[in-house]
């Protein structure tokens, strides 16, 4: 059996606490961590927060908030959204950040997605920033039971006592993106929170000597916990709203430069368009503080990690600084990390022995059957991960499903007591990944569900993807494959953006070219969807929706 454990740390210095206690015990033991959000040109101590969110937590007791309710937080990137999360945990409820679009659209449409969350999760209370009213008199007006306030409304106080909280209560309610089906509220307690904050600065080795500069959102797990963990560890925390950095990526990289940003995190996008404006700015800035690039939450390609360090090695950053990672919202953020500083790893293996006999089989990367894997690391301190196969444990070099053990896990989903039940094996967490472990590290092939299986082929979307978005005229390489079903055969359907209108048949003819010469279907399995730039869904985390894509566009690609 394939199992990789990392031992738990000698000192646990969170032991006992709630997250509100072990901010305020940092706060007190260092004055160097300071909040920066320079789009709303605002700025705070750890300090001046926590005492903010005590503030918060007595005006919610007050109003009768406490243990066993959930308390939902809209904000926009600023004190409010953390002052409002650590104030409703003091109160002895669980904080859940609801997602925000980075550009307003319909008004009833926006309800809409959030009154799912707040009837999934039996929400009763809403604390909305003052620029986002006109969505809180929208919802309360759909959930008269709904009690609202402002920020502003809370921070005044009042006597009113606070409970003792337990470290095993439910602290976090995060909602995970539903790349592949409808949002789950992931519970995530005092305990597993901070397990993870401890893990994930020993692994990294991260200190107060650090600066993050965050552009992910406080509503995704990696936008939430990562600077909870940086502030912890006494580190400075920079938090940029994610439509400035896509909108100015250069005065990004700037403010990265001029801060002396040492850690940043993403989804392997968003180094991809790092890369494409490091290629069009005039000349360097010094980049040479940065030291981790946290790449995770989607696939990450062996040419953004080539074409990253190649792009930006005259700026000073190192072949190490690229820091692919393995992590989700089952547990709490990261899962696996490598040894810091060193360049990544990446193996060659035949894609079709892979995914047809379940062996990584080493190959030479100029094969035609090569498909680059890229190694994510050993398991936190404190977590242990297993492969499974269909017929049991997985051995060295297997796939199979990834699973799970640790502190920083979730108890189960909000309410859904068939999807806990579901996500466990004998107290094993069952991820839904496939991957393998070669010398002690991991690596991901796909998601289970996601396998494309095609007159008895299995193929990983990824694979399909890989060699489609290579097509010129392929809007910056943004194409999604998905399986489809019909009658009884299944299909692969290729969505594609087009830069062209009008060579969309031409790039269309191409992509269905290029996937049956490399990976051997027939023409007669492939659709292919051409859109317009910007037409595939993501999820508010960026992530590709792939359910979205393949209820939409199945039956407008032509067969």
């Amino acid at each position: 059996m394939t199992v990789v454990s990392s031992p738990r740390p000698d000192h646990d210095p969170f032991a006992d606490m709630t997250i509100p206690d072990a901010l305020a015990a940092a706060a007190r033991k260092s004055d160097r961590s300071h909040w920066y959000f320079p789009q709303i040109r605002a700025e705070t101590t750890l300090i001046d927060m926590c005492e903010g969110g005590f503030r918060v937590a007595r005006a919610l007791r007050a109003a009768g908030v406490g243990p066993g309710d959930v308390v939902a937080v809209l904000a926009i990137p600023g004190t409010n959204i953390w002052q409002s999360m650590i104030g409703v945990m003091a109160a002895g409820a669980a904080a859940t950040a609801l997602a925000l679009r980075p550009v307003r659209g319909d008004l009833d449409t926006e309800v809409a997605g959030y009154a799912r969350i707040i009837e999934a999760a039996g929400i009763r209370h809403l604390i909305v920033e003052p620029d986002l009213a006109d969505l809180g008199t929208a919802l309360r007006a759909r959930h008269p039971g709904l009690t609202c306030w402002t920020p502003r409304e809370l921070d005044g106080g009042g006597t009113a006592g606070l409970p003792d909280v337990a470290p095993g209560s439910p602290a976090v309610i995060q909602f995970t993106s539903g790349s592949t089906g409808n949002p789950k509220g992931v519970v995530l307690t005092h305990a597993a929170v901070l397990a993870h904050a401890h893990g994930l600065a020993t692994a990294a080795g991260i200190g107060p000597e650090d600066v993050l500069v965050q552009w992910v959102p406080h509503y995704h797990d990696m936008g939430l916990f990562a600077p909870l963990a940086l502030t912890l560890a006494g580190a400075d925390v920079h938090v940029h709203s994610p439509l400035s950095f896509v909108r100015d990526p250069a005065g990004y990289l700037t403010y990265l430069a001029e801060h002396r940003g040492t850690i940043t995190s993403g989804p392997d996008f968003a180094y991809d368009l790092v890369i494409r404006t490091v290629d069009r700015m005039s000349a360097p800035v010094d980049l040479s503080a940065w030291r981790l690039a946290f790449n995770g939450a989607e696939p990450i390609r062996e040419a953004t990690i080539r074409r990253f360090a190649d792009a930006l090695a005259p700026w000073g950053v190192g072949p190490g600084v690229m820091y692919p990672c393995f992590g989700m919202a089952e547990a709490t953020l990261a899962v696996t990390l490598r040894v810091p500083g060193r360049a990544p790893r990446v193996l060659h293996v035949d894609r079709d022995i892979l995914a047809d006999r379940r062996l990584a089989a080493p190959v030479d990367p100029a094969s035609a059957a090569a498909k680059a894997v890229v190694a994510l690391g050993s398991p936190l301190p404190g977590m242990s991960l297993r492969i499974m196969g269909p017929a049991g444990a997985a051995g060295p070099g297997e796939l199979g499903e990834i699973q799970l053990r640790g502190p920083n896990l979730t108890t189960g989903y909000l309410n859904e007591p068939a999807a806990t039940a579901a996500l466990f094996d004998e107290g094993w967490l069952r991820t839904g990944d496939l991957g393998f472990v070669d010398d002690g590290e991991l690596f991901i092939a796909g998601r289970a569900k996601e396998m494309i299986i095609v007159n008895g082929h299995n193929l990983f979307p990824q694979d399909v993807e890989e060699v489609a978005r290579s097509v010129p005229g392929v809007h910056r390489r943004r194409c999604v494959a998905v399986a489809v079903h019909d009658a009884e055969t299944e299909h692969i359907l290729v969505a594609a953006e087009c830069d062209d209108p009008q060579r969309a048949p031409a790039v269309e003819r191409q992509i269905r070219a290029v996937v049956v010469d490399a990976l051997g279907v027939g023409a007669g399995a492939i659709r292919v969807a051409m859109l317009e730039p910007g037409s595939i869904p993501r999820t508010t985390s960026g992530k590709w929706q792939r359910s979205l894509v393949r209820s939409r566009y199945a039956t407008a690609a032509p067969a």
